[in-house]
């Protein structure tokens, strides 16, 4: 797998996600965590999400989210700059 940091808004979450689900949807609660984890992470100058998130890179561009959405979801909120993503399909870039 390929790690590097993106912009989050090249990712895409993955519709067949629940978090995607209307019925489910994403968890604010769950998102609010990891808001304050990342602020931290600022604030001590130390990488955000230390785990990367999980992607597929897209055929029309960007990458479709596989683990993460919360992650995600928190960096768009936060507008953070950079999310570090690992590519389960480095080949096809």
């Amino acid at each position: 797998m390929t790690v590097k940091k993106v912009n989050p808004h090249l990712l895409h979450p993955n519709p067949e996600d629940e978090f995607c689900d209307p019925d489910i949807g994403p968890n604010d609660r769950i998102i609010d965590q990891y808001c304050r984890q990342a602020e931290e992470c600022m604030r001590m100058n130390q990488d955000i999400f230390p785990e990367p998130v999980l992607v597929s890179k897209m055929k029309e561009g960007g990458y479709l989210l596989l683990t993460g959405h919360h992650r995600w979801g928190a960096a768009m909120e936060l507008e953070i700059p950079e999310l570090r993503i690992s590519i389960v399909n480095p080949r096809n870039l």
